[in-house]
């Protein structure tokens, strides 16, 4: 389950995936810190990546709050504040 409260989106990670422009090795997510509880782990990190914009690719950087819940050693869900 994946979940973006700004937008209000509760699944459907891929549906932007059209407006992606570039190679996934132009793609960095970095890890600024972390903080474990007992069955998750919040992060805060920055994404780099290439998206198509209205005036053709633009380098797009945004810092966000990622909260991966996990069910045994699997991840169940994972919400994303940005």
């Amino acid at each position: 389950m994946y979940e973006d409260p700004a937008d209000g989106i509760r699944s459907g990670m891929l549906s932007h995936v059209d407006d992606y422009d570039g190679s996934p090795s132009e793609t960095r997510i970095s890890i600024e810190s972390s903080m474990s509880l007992a069955n998750a782990v919040a992060a805060v990190t920055t994404e780099v990546f290439w998206a198509q914009g209205s005036k053709g690719p633009e380098q797009i950087q945004r810092k966000r709050l990622q909260v991966f819940e996990f069910c045994g050693d699997r991840i169940c869900r994972v919400i994303d504040y940005h």
